[in-house]
């Protein structure tokens, strides 16, 4: 799960989609940090200045400013969208397709309050990384150093060379030693997620706890709307499903085998669209389910099969299974859960953390910073593209006078 690299190539590529910028980098001024940057130039902030500590680890206005231009990037991104499509964040989003970032957003806080607060709950979350691999002696070996040069090496040749790398670079106001240095924390995330998975270990998940991150259940759905229009069915319909579920839980009930009856039955009558690629059920986190189907399942024992339930889609008779027998099947189901539990830990790390932010970014208005960070990204493409195009014509013009 490498999460930093794809962050850190995200923000140029959203701002690339936004302003619809060039990609085709020529000469450029690499970011070498100090006075030298695009952040400095937006800010006057030196980009080796500490900003933030957290837990006594310093941050610099390189790597904060960074993310709230990721978060604000992303923000816009999608928020355009969404009122592009549904006609969302109507109070938002401005006449001239900017956003107002003073405007609320959620939970009571503007648009501009949310991401100041998103890039320091993102920054301590990653510190929060760091300092349980410092802990639990999960730092990096000689294995994890070559495959960071390897990400790097891949990085730099899916953007066409180190000259288009550094162009990239510059865009997002890191040096190639910040990324490097970023990257790694998808390393220790990974080298503690081992210990996750591995019994004796302080951080070991015991089987039993994967119940607290997902449920494991079947069903045998009779639908009541139409599964094209989503429309209800008539009367009638309803009321020989309703008859149907009634008769299949009956048959259940009295069966002195209803677990194989409930797959035998659920094959032949729910009309689940999923089942086929489901064929044995549902293993889901809180949340990803309808509530009442998800209340119900929680509320059964393993084995044990429910009353008729009713939800927006039609009536279900749910099954609930063993998740960790179904974990012993799908390894890749474990990790997963267990990337979940130790994102938790990491988020409760976080939150408890001692955080001190400088006047020097508290200070900040983030609209005003993005928006001047941006039209900057839009002229480096832009001289990039121009000294692209010069490039080109001279090779032309070289090869032409060679072949004469």
């Amino acid at each position: 799960m490498k999460k930093w690299v794809s962050c850190l190539l995200a923000l140029a590529m959203i701002l690339t989609m936004l302003a619809g910028c060039s990609q085709n980098p020529g000469g450029t001024e690499e970011v070498t940090g100090g006075t030298a940057g695009i952040f400095y130039e937006v800010t006057g902030i030196p980009s080796e200045k500490t900003v933030m500590t957290v837990s006594g680890v310093e941050v610099t206005a390189e790597e904060y400013l960074y993310w709230m231009a990721y978060l604000c990037a992303s923000l816009e991104y999608n928020i355009i969208n969404y009122n592009a499509y549904y006609g969302m964040y109507a109070d938002i989003v401005n006449d001239d397709g900017s956003l107002n970032w003073g405007e609320d957003f959620q939970n009571g806080l503007t648009l501009s309050e949310y991401v100041r607060e998103e890039t320091e709950s993102t920054i301590a979350f990653y510190t929060a990384i760091e300092l349980m691999a410092q802990k639990h002696n999960a730092g990096l070996d000689d294995k994890d150093k070559a495959s960071i040069v390897e990400s790097l090496n891949a990085a730099i040749a899916e953007l066409g060379g180190q000259e288009e790398f550094d162009a990239y670079l510059r865009k997002l106001g890191i040096t190639q030693e910040t990324f490097e240095d970023m990257s790694a924390s998808s390393f220790l995330f990974d080298n503690l997620l081992v210990q996750v998975l591995q019994e004796g270990t302080e951080l070991y998940l015991a089987p039993e706890k994967y119940n607290n991150y997902a449920t494991y259940a079947d069903h045998i759905l009779f639908m009541t709307i139409d599964p094209d229009s989503g429309k209800p069915l008539s009367p009638d319909l309803l009321g020989h499903q309703k008859t149907l579920a009634e008769q299949t839980l009956a048959a259940l009930r009295e069966s002195d085998d209803p677990l194989t009856l409930f797959g035998e039955l659920a094959d032949q009558y729910s009309e689940d669209t999923g089942r086929p690629s489901n064929p044995n059920g549902y293993i889901f986190t809180p949340g990803t389910m309808v509530e009442s189907f998800e209340n119900a399942a929680n509320a059964l024992e393993v084995g044990e099969i429910s009353d008729i339930v009713e939800s927006d889609y039609g009536y279900h008779i749910i099954l609930r299974k063993d998740l960790l027998e179904a974990l012993d099947e799908d390894p890749e189901q474990r990790v997963s859960l267990a990337e979940k539990h130790l994102t938790a830990l990491l988020s409760i790390l976080a939150g408890e953390a001692t955080v001190k932010v400088m006047d020097d970014v508290k200070d900040i208005d983030v609209g005003d910073f993005y928006s001047k960070y941006s039209v900057m990204v839009e002229q480096i493409a832009i001289e990039n593209a121009t000294a692209a195009g010069e490039a080109a014509r001279a090779e032309a013009a070289a090869a032409e006078t060679a072949s004469n």
